[in-house]
């Protein structure tokens, strides 16, 4: 019952990357990106893994090492879920600066070109 929230949210962008016609490419799925986040992460990975293996048998807390070693093969998926939601954010907030850069860029031009600051602050509280 948690994951069904959850779930609907991914659903929902991944519905919308289909209806835009967005490849996975485009969304940050390279095969580049991800051999190179591969190399850098694989090592910390692992040495955290290890290191939880260990707290947990030094403290005799892993009641179920079945269970255990389940959860960490599939945190790697969940990292990648992630990465995919914050990648959505990233892209979102990159194009509402890019566009408060571009209206800057608007305001100056108009500025420069007319010489008349009343018009600039005009033009900067228009909507």
């Amino acid at each position: 019952m948690i994951a069904v929230p959850s779930l609907m949210a991914l659903s929902l962008m991944i519905y919308s990357h289909r209806e835009r016609a967005e490849s996975l490419e485009e969304i940050g799925f390279t095969r580049k990106h991800f051999l190179h986040a591969l190399r850098l992460l694989v090592a910390p990975m692992l040495a955290a893994a290890l290191l939880l293996l260990l707290v947990g048998y030094w403290f005799k807390s892993m009641r179920n090492v079945d269970d255990v070693l389940l959860k960490l093969a599939t945190l790697p998926l969940w990292g990648l879920v992630q990465q995919y939601v914050l990648q959505g954010f990233k892209r979102g907030e990159q194009a509402e600066v890019e566009a408060m850069v571009e209206r800057a860029a608007e305001l100056v031009r108009e500025w420069l070109g007319h010489g008349d600051l009343g018009r600039l602050i005009n033009a900067a509280n228009a909507p």
